[in-house]
């Protein structure tokens, strides 16, 4: 998943550690001497990310696969 940020500028969410908000800044770091700053809250990063992922999603009618989860059968004494 990326976080997309001002400008339409993405980061990686592997590469992040924190986002820590700061006198009204979320200061970015990550690994790699990774860092960077948004005027975004860290909740509103997420939300706009995520709206992307959807509507990417949409846009190619990626359906995640479901998977049938096996029961086991219980044993019988």
């Amino acid at each position: 998943m990326f976080l997309l940020l001002e400008d339409n500028d993405v980061i990686l969410m592997d590469k992040i550690v924190a986002l820590v908000r700061h006198e009204g800044m979320t200061i970015i770091t990550g690994r790699d001497n990774l860092a960077g700053k948004s005027v975004f809250t860290p909740a509103t990063l997420y939300r706009r990310s995520s709206r992307l992922i959807s509507r990417q999603n949409q846009k190619f009618k990626f359906k995640p696969e479901r998977r049938q989860i096996e029961r086991a059968e219980p044993k019988q004494h």
